[in-house]
């Protein structure tokens, strides 16, 4: 699968040496202007890095993924179980390739999001592993939270980048 766009340190740094007085703060919201999820401290930490990208970095829709990934062994009692497998998902054919930034984020916050319904409802079914297994059905819990917030922010930034394309075609 194509890696979702994220904030590299490489494009912060032409944002920084293309201002006038930069500071971290002004490069992040100059990237969020762009539509992408930045946070100045992260800038803060590229730039004291050396503009290197830190360790195990990815877009916030990836991570809830791996998370969601991590936790739903609990449901099948299988350590190979991922989101993908348990939903049987890859319904939709269209090469990732040729899709916008914009649309793989879309798409991406899509799929999530119904791994994310598939998840909760398979563990509707199984009321009584939350007394037999708490710790873990708490770490399903926990990644099913994180994937609905990624699903919102991912969606928020589709709608970003597609109201920022809209704009600049418009010019």
């Amino acid at each position: 699968m194509r890696q979702l766009p994220a904030v590299s340190p490489t494009l912060a740094q032409q944002v920084w040496e293309g201002m006038s007085n930069p500071s971290t703060r002004r490069v992040a919201q100059k990237i969020r202007q762009a539509g992408r999820a930045v946070s100045h401290e992260t800038i803060r930490r590229w730039r004291t890095n050396g503009w290197r990208p830190l360790d195990r970095e990815q877009h916030p829709l990836d991570a809830a993924r791996a998370a969601l990934d991590d936790a739903i062994p609990v449901l099948t009692s299988d350590p190979l179980t991922t989101a993908e497998s348990f939903c049987a998902a890859n319904k939709d054919d269209a090469p990732i390739d040729e899709l916008s930034d914009g649309e793989l984020i879309r798409r991406a916050s899509r799929e999530l999001a119904s791994a994310t319904v598939v998840v909760a409802q398979g563990l509707m079914l199984q009321p009584d592993i939350a007394v037999t297994r708490p710790v873990e059905v708490g770490i399903l819990l926990s990644s099913l939270a994180k994937c609905a917030q990624a699903v919102s922010a991912g969606f928020g930034q589709a709608v970003t980048m597609q109201a920022g394309a809209t704009e600049s075609a418009g010019k």
